[in-house]
């Protein structure tokens, strides 16, 4: 009996030693793992931009963003590799991709979705009904938003002595018809969701506060501490990458 404990006990101390190697190797290779992943994106950003002090700004802009996000560091760099492919200004696909991710944040969506509905109005430079059936089934009233913008408008013409027309839903569908709604106003309500006094405004950061949104941050928050363990060690990682590959 005590030979058998003894065995199992040293069986025990094997399997501890063989896990403990394995774990660490595991750990290694994850960290190789996502430093790669997040290095090819980085040169993504440089090929995008144009520049590589632009790309690092961006880098660490989105990085930032996503420690706060329910969206994950690699969601917001496809997302903006995405609004880029859209034809979106390099100076303005932060903002842009900021205000889409707060409304696809509380409206529980994918924010590629509202990246397509956006992107493509942008591409044709009018609102057809098909884009706005995909803003409607992501949870966004554009009909009703662009009633209340352009009765806005109506009511200053008015108020500084001028002919205004007010508009009604049914005129809404009239313009898209027709094809008489620019992108620009539908730009300009979607980005008005976003900002102060907005229904969407800093929705990431406000999710985040939450216990919930920062449970669910977590696991974006440990490959981010990987990556950056990696490039710190990246000597390291190349010779065991190599290692493995030799």
């Amino acid at each position: 009996a005590r030979n058998q404990s003894q065995v199992l006990s040293d069986l025990k101390s094997m399997a501890a030693q063989y896990l403990s190697v394995w774990g660490a190797q595991q750990f290694v290779e994850d960290m190789a793992n996502i430093t790669g992943e997040l290095e090819l994106q980085r040169k993504s950003l440089e090929v995008i931009l144009g520049s590589g002090s632009a790309a690092a700004e961006m880098y660490s802009q989105l990085r930032d963003l996503s420690q706060q996000s329910p969206y994950t560091f690699e969601d917001l760099l496809k997302a903006h590799r995405q609004l880029a492919a859209f034809g979106i200004d390099a100076k303005n696909i932060y903002g842009t991709m900021k205000s889409l991710t707060d409304i696809g944040a509380g409206l529980d969506v994918p924010v590629e979705r509202l990246i397509l509905a956006y992107g493509h109005t942008k591409s044709y430079g009018y609102l057809s009904g098909i884009q706005n059936r995909q803003f409607e089934t992501a949870g966004i009233d554009l009909v009703g938003a662009l009633t209340k913008h352009y009765n806005d408008l109506a009511d200053a013409e008015e108020k500084a002595g001028k002919a205004a027309t007010h508009v009604t839903r049914a005129d809404i569908f009239k313009r898209m018809r027709s094809r008489d709604i620019p992108f620009e106003d539908v730009e300009k309500v979607i980005m008005d969701l976003d900002k102060p006094g907005g229904k969407f405004y800093n929705m990431q950061i406000r999710q985040y506060d939450t216990l919930g949104g920062k449970l669910r941050n977590l696991r974006n928050n440990y490959r981010i501490m990987l990556s950056e363990m990696g490039e710190s060690t990246h000597g390291i990682l190349s010779f065991f990458v190599n290692s493995l590959n030799s």
